[in-house]
């Protein structure tokens, strides 16, 4: 029965079915005769390597693959369940998940090799995926291949049109480009699109089905032909265990003693082998939910305990159900290897079934993406309380490389677990969950440690009683130490404390606390803490909340040195120092609360102690604002107070503001938006300094004054196409009041009106054939937009009699115009400055304060102007097949105006404002700007600037730039440059330096080289500073975390470097 059943029932089967098969064939021929009847152009020979010739032979599933071409863009396929492929149904393992599949395109010279089977062709489409056939594992691929198609078997040769092939190995299969990998992407490559057509017109035959070619060079079905084996539904199998046993030594063998135990229920076989033994388990079973991969063990000795099999006998090979038990002893030179996890031993104890083990005289390495690299963690023992749950005693953890390295972290007990971080945008896991717009929280390694002890060699540096973080963080205190020397602050000594792991307190992601102890001997002692801060849920949503905070104290003995003609200011209070608090609280997703405190010791604290922040940060203010907004209406009411008398700034005793953009009127055919704005001001002048030295000359603009300011101001437009031109008349009017004026102390009325018209009009043109590697492109798209906005606005008051209650400069660029006067003009009173330099005209003549929601409204005037500007996007797309998008590959924007009012309006010129910005991203790693703005008349400011990024490799980059500035007596012509290079895996160095070419003066330099060290990164740094006359040396040490290269920003803080 047993010879005889298969064949009858196959038989049967083969009758019973024979008019199904008939009609399906008969039906699928008619289906592809079709497909070829709709593009005669495109016609595929879809065949199996056997069929190329008449002679029985072809690859076969044994033969490797091998791949070859000059360019490949490839797509690398999501992650797939081993397991569930292996032993899940055979139903869902047959079919082919197109989202599980491997896309890559292959151009120029490409080729592709399977035993005596060869086919060239100058551009192929690769789809790749796993496949299984009677619980063996293999590999297929889809092949479209077109242009030059030559096909080869047993040394002859055709040629034909495209091609659709599939392939099947058990072997490797190996991919060559002759040019590096590219990220480009050509998911709408015409090419591609060809190829899914092709496939898709035969998914209804074999094509979709793995055929497997037999070791016996037998030929491949053909679509015409039907397995009929192929239709009996195989039984599910169970998932299995894997497990074989083999010398650890190649050439060496074991001894191994095997013997029955009846005294278990079922039997058990132990097994004992010596002399060096390597163990590798497949297939075992999730644990808790969470795949466990193949476990990789190897030791002197191993006691194998295991259910009996049906001879009762040792096999070196084993086929086990997931569910059998199976524990091992193991004895000298133990290492086992189980995912990221490694862990070695003298001694151990392991069960298979539950994946728990325990290690005596262990260490055990946990991978740490955040890290970069490994946690290592020595124990006198170890528990593997499951798969990613460990129990330390008397242990020390680093991430050093050495055996004892320099620094360590002792605890009596540790715990290292997996923990789900949620975190907020900005921290935590990026991914998110496209069905609900939140992160999807991801495990990730957690510690934590009791009775701690910090060392330094041998020497105890803290304790703390506890401390719980993520694995990517040590736990040691200090963040940085910093030795430094130069002629501002003389001998220096830095150091930042991470108050949490100080103290001992209950670490979280969310949190960072800070400890600042300084001493500068030209200066005095620092003391300070600052932390950020921020909840659990994103940005935006009920209950969200983010902010920081800093607070600092100095005793300053000396005096400070801003550069240029204030390098010697006194000091008003030997007792500086700064407080400082931003919090956003987010009440629903459309109210949220924002509070700040900004206070200063003194006017030149910042400038002198925060430089970068004095250049580029926000202001130092103290205000608290209740925001609200609800699709397109928003509202607000401030309170704003002055702390710091020194700065010129508003008090609002409120404010409040009501914000209306983009409501349609009539059935869509007006447009309507408003701002309107009702708050009491206290405008203050900034107080001059105490010091004669400090250059100050008031601005005019801003008077004392004190009163109601009100304002509304409302557009109306009719927007409408005719033809591919776009129009849209809008008229514009402005109520606004001021209590006091500030100048006269009365009250002043103001009302301002402007009617316009604006035009638009969209240009494009695509080349998807274009395609370079060298410079990025893959397909091109030129998009163009032309557009013209003249409009006529009348004023009530001169601009001269407004006063500025709301800022539209930062304190830098305030307390920069009241020194220019002087140094630069060589006057002592602001209204003599030349119109021309005057910022409020300025803002005027290019319409920075037209818009509705414009936040200085004071800025209008009297204009007639019409303002062009003409818009360049070449873009391309990149990224991976499936992913692919849009880039800018070069951008050009160009503004022009013209005033037919130029001797009011343009100092007697009709045209001005003339604009230029220029990017080219030449590939992924070069990028050439170019900036200008120009004016025509007499004196006229003129600035332009150039650079060129590269980025040739990951070992460095190199920048270079020139701006040019023009401004009556005001000339500079600075040169900079800057390279950051790997010069070998324990070496960086990163140097800057700029030259002003007008001037014929040095402006700086500095220079960083950084030492990377088992234990430390050790950072070196040289500045020279020409404006203030200084010259420094820095000296850094901070633990290492992970692996450094030259894009770390680790190089660019030492020193003000950056």
């Amino acid at each position: 029965m047993v010879f005889f059943e298969r064949p009858f029932c196959r038989a049967v089967r083969k009758v019973t079915l024979l008019p199904v098969v008939v009609l399906v064939a008969l039906a699928s021929s008619m289906l592809i005769l079709f497909a070829q009847g709709n593009e005669p152009e495109q016609r595929i020979a879809m065949k199996p390597p056997g069929a190329f010739s008449s002679e029985q032979s072809g690859p076969t599933i044994l033969d490797p693959i091998f791949i070859s071409c000059d360019f490949l863009h490839e797509e690398s396929p999501a992650a797939v369940d081993i397991t569930s492929r292996l032993y899940g149904d055979s139903e869902k393992n047959r079919s082919t998940d197109p989202a599980s599949e491997g896309v890559s395109l292959l151009r120029g010279r490409c080729q592709i090799q399977q035993g005596d089977w060869e086919l060239n062709a100058n551009q192929i489409v690769i789809w790749k995926s796993t496949v299984q056939d009677h619980n063996r594992l293999m590999t297929r691929i889809v092949v479209y291949a077109e242009q030059d198609v030559q096909l080869k078997t047993d040394a002859k040769s055709e040629s034909t049109q495209p091609v659709l092939v599939e392939l099947v190995s058990s072997a490797e299969i190996t991919t060559v480009p002759r040019h590096e990998v590219q990220l480009l992407s050509a998911a709408s490559d015409p090419f591609l699109e060809r190829a899914k057509r092709a496939r898709s017109r035969h998914q209804q035959t074999a094509l979709n089905q793995p055929r497997l070619i037999a070791p016996d060079n037998a030929i491949p079905l053909s679509p015409a032909e039907i397995d009929f084996d192929s239709l009996t539904q195989p039984l599910a199998t169970t998932a299995q265990r894997h497990i074989v046993v083999s010398p650890r030594s190649f050439g060496i063998g074991f001894d191994v003693k095997s013997y029955l135990s009846e005294e278990s229920s079922p039997a058990e076989q132990i097994t004992v082998i010596s002399q060096g033994v390597n163990i590798v388990v497949e297939g075992i079973g999730p644990v808790d939910g969470v795949p466990v991969g193949a476990l990789d063990l190897s030791a002197d000795q191993v006691v194998i305990w295991t259910q009996a099999n049906a001879s009762g006998t040792f096999s070196p090979e084993m086929f086990q159900d997931q569910n059998t038990p199976m524990q091992l002893y193991l004895e000298g030179n133990i290492e086992i290897r189980q995912g990221n996890h490694v862990m070695r031993a003298s001694r151990a104890y392991y069960d298979i079934r539950e994946d728990r083990a325990v290690l005596l005289d262990s260490e055990m390495r946990v991978n740490v993406p955040d890290m970069q690299g490994d946690l290592k963690l020595r124990a006198d023992r170890i528990r593997q309380l499951s798969h990613d749950s460990f129990h330390a005693e008397n242990a020390w953890v680093s991430g050093s490389e050495f055996g004892v390295p320099t620094y360590r972290m002792e605890a009596g007990d540790i715990f290292i677990e997996n923990r789900y971080d949620r975190g907020w945008v900005g921290g935590g896991d990026p991914e998110v969950d496209p069905q609900t717009g939140l992160q999807v929280a991801r495990p990730k390694p957690w510690i934590t440690s009791l009775n701690n002890k910090f060392r330094v060699g041998e020497a105890p540096i803290f304790f703390a009683p506890y401390v719980s973080g993520p694995a990517e963080d040590p736990h040691i205190p200090i963040e940085s130490l910093t030795l430094g020397q130069d002629n501002i602050f003389g001998g220096q000594l830095k150091t930042v404390w991470n108050l949490s792991k100080l103290l001992g307190l209950k670490g979280a992601d969310d949190l960072d606390w800070n400890l600042q102890a300084d001493m500068y001997t030209e200066r005095g002692f620092w003391l300070g803490t600052d932390a950020t801060y921020a909840g659990c849920a994103p940005i935006g949503t009920a209950g969200s909340y983010f902010g920081e905070t800093e607070a600092v104290w100095i005793n300053d003995w000396g005096t400070d040195n801003l550069g240029l003609d204030r390098r010697d200011l006194d000091v008003a209070s030997n007792t500086r120092g700064r407080a400082l608090w931003r919090h956003r609280q987010h009440m629903s997703d459309s109210l949220w609360v924002t509070g700040e405190l900004g206070f200063l010791s003194d006017r030149n604290f910042l400038e002198q102690y925060y430089e970068e922040e004095w250049d580029q940060g926000k202001d130092n203010e103290t205000l608290i604002s209740i925001n609200h907004q609800e699709d397109n209406i928003a509202t607000s009411i401030m309170g704003r107070f002055q702390l710091n008398e020194f700065e010129t700034e508003t008090n609002w005793l409120p404010k409040a503001d009501l914000t209306i953009l983009g409501e349609p009127l009539l059935w869509d055919r007006l447009v309507y938006s408003s701002r309107s704005s009702a708050g009491y001001g206290q405008l203050r002048p900034g107080d001059a300094p105490d010091d004669p030295n400090d250059l100050y000359v008031p601005l005019t603009y801003t008077p004392e004054a004190e009163g109601v300011v009100l304002s509304t101001r409302h557009e109306l437009s009719m927007p409408f196409n005719l033809g591919p031109v776009k129009f849209d008349p809008y008229l514009l009017g402005e109520a606004a009041y001021w209590q006091d004026d500030g100048f006269t102390n009365n009250n002043l009325n103001r009302f301002y009106g402007s009617a316009g018209i604006r035009a638009n009009l969209m240009l494009w043109k695509t080349y998807p054939h274009l395609f370079s590697p060298l410079l990025g492109i893959n397909g091109l798209a030129h998009k163009q937009n032309l557009g013209v906005d003249y409009y006529f606005a009348d004023s009530t008051q001169d601009l001269s009699d407004v006063p500025q209650y709301n800022e539209f400069d930062e304190n830098a660029q305030e307390r920069f115009r009241t020194r220019l006067i002087f140094n630069t003009f060589g006057f002592m009173n602001n209204a003599l400055l030349p119109t021309q330099f005057d910022p409020r005209n300025y803002a005027v003549r290019s319409g920075a304060a037209r818009n509705v929601s414009s936040p200085y409204f004071e800025l209008v005037d009297d204009q007639q102007v019409a303002r062009f500007n003409w818009n360049h996007r070449l873009q391309t797309k990149v990224g991976p097949p499936e992913r692919q998008r849009i880039k800018d590959w070069m951008t050009l924007d160009l503004g022009l105006s013209y005033f037919p009012d130029a001797d009011s309006d343009n100092f007697g010129e009709d045209f001005g404002l003339l604009t230029a910005n220029y990017m080219w991203d030449v590939g992924s790693r070069t990028k050439i700007l170019a900036n200008g703005e120009f004016d025509f008349f007499e004196d006229a400011p003129q600035a332009w600037d150039v650079g060129f990024l590269t980025q040739r490799s990951t070992r460095g980059s190199l920048y270079l730039g020139y701006r040019n500035i023009q401004a009556g007596p005001l000339e500079s012509q600075l040169l900079t440059a800057s390279a950051s290079y790997a010069m070998s895996q324990k070496w960086i160095a990163t140097f800057g330096t700029a030259y002003d070419i007008a001037e014929n003066q040095d402006r700086g330099q500095s220079f960083t080289i950084t030492g990377i060290r088992s234990d430390f990164l050790i950072h070196l740094g040289l500045s020279v500073d020409s404006s203030k006359g200084n010259f420094g040396v820095g000296f850094m040490i901070e633990p290492r975390l992970g692996p450094i290269d030259g894009s770390s920003n680790r190089l660019s803080s030492l020193l003000g470097t950056q």
